[in-house]
């Protein structure tokens, strides 16, 4: 599969983030917060890995080698941690079993206020085609721009 999806969930209700998800058919969410909580309860990885896959949408985090929140996200991205992250995500996008597209997942709707850019930009050099969901009917495809 050589499509990508990312998404922030932003304030958005449940029901209207997985209305959107369904929308562009995405069946695996990749979350890639450091640190999976937040101040809207239903967006806490112990609730929103509940919500989804009583959605028929698998739910994996990565936040542990691909999360924001490192003081300077592109000296990150040159270590090794980061390039195992990039595997992992690029083993579950490959060959994860689950209906639909994946989609990375953190709070930001505006990509390029997040390190998912970032993260866009790195799949965009594999050879992935990347879209960010920012509302219904309103997506943005990735360029590679650094």
């Amino acid at each position: 599969m050589n499509r990508v999806y990312t998404i922030g969930y932003d304030a958005r209700s449940s029901t209207t983030f997985i209305k959107l998800l369904k929308t562009y058919d995405i069946g695996l969410v990749v979350d890639v917060r450091r640190f999976p909580t937040s101040r809207f309860p239903q967006y806490r990885r112990e609730l929103l890995e509940i919500i989804l896959e009583t959605n028929g949408i698998r739910y994996k985090w990565l936040g542990e080698y691909l999360g924001g929140f490192r003081g300077g996200y592109l000296e990150y991205m040159k270590t090794q941690k980061y390039w195992m992250g990039i595997k992992r995500l690029l083993e579950i996008v490959n060959y994860g079993e689950y209906g639909g597209y994946p989609a990375i997942l953190c709070r930001e709707r505006i990509p390029w206020r997040c390190h998912r850019r970032y993260i866009a930009g790195t799949l965009v050099s594999l050879g992935y085609d990347i879209y960010h969901i920012i509302d219904y009917g309103e997506i943005v495809k990735h360029i590679k721009i650094y």
